[in-house]
């Protein structure tokens, strides 16, 4: 199965190679897709970001749920699945109004609970956030790309909190 992400019709899938497409219905198709991950190691369970919201799947894409506790709309741009722990999924969040919104968000129960990793103490320079990764050496440092505020190599505290590093 393949999902393809579009400006104007939500989310594509074809089962048969590309010969045929099809609407994926439950994903709103008025807002543009910006991000779709797939869980490599439960390949039931799949991610999309839009411009509005984050939805998800976890029976391959029959059924889609909105959002999940404690996660606010926004501008979802990236979407990452840790490689080692597929329960911990991390999204980054790129609108931003004035001091609300925006950020990096984490969830160790494939997206059910979410929690705010970036609080203000932290104090990265932008949250219009835009890309995650974790590094492949040491899966206690997640990479955080900025909308035009730079990179940042985050250190993550014991309980999956990000701290600063000096």
């Amino acid at each position: 199965m393949i999902f393809v992400g579009t400006v104007s019709y939500g989310v594509l899938t074809t089962r048969d190679g590309g010969q045929t497409w099809q609407q994926v219905s439950g994903i709103e198709s008025t807002s543009s897709i910006n991000v779709i991950a797939q869980d490599p190691q439960r390949p039931s369970h799949i991610y999309v970001g839009t411009k509005r919201s984050f939805f998800q799947s976890h029976d391959g894409g029959n059924t889609w749920s909105q959002r999940g506790s404690n996660l606010p709309f926004g501008d979802f741009r990236s979407i990452l699945i840790n490689p080692r722990n597929s329960n911990e999924l991390f999204v980054g969040n790129a609108f931003q109004n004035g001091d609300k919104g925006g950020g990096v968000y984490r969830s160790n129960d494939t997206g059910a609970t979410w929690v705010r990793l970036d609080a203000r103490e932290h104090r990265l320079p932008s949250f219009r956030i835009w890309a995650l990764a974790l590094d492949p050496r040491d899966q206690n440092t997640l990479f955080v790309g900025s909308h035009s505020a730079g990179v940042y190599v985050v250190p993550r505290g014991a309980e999956g909190t990000m701290s600063e590093r000096r």
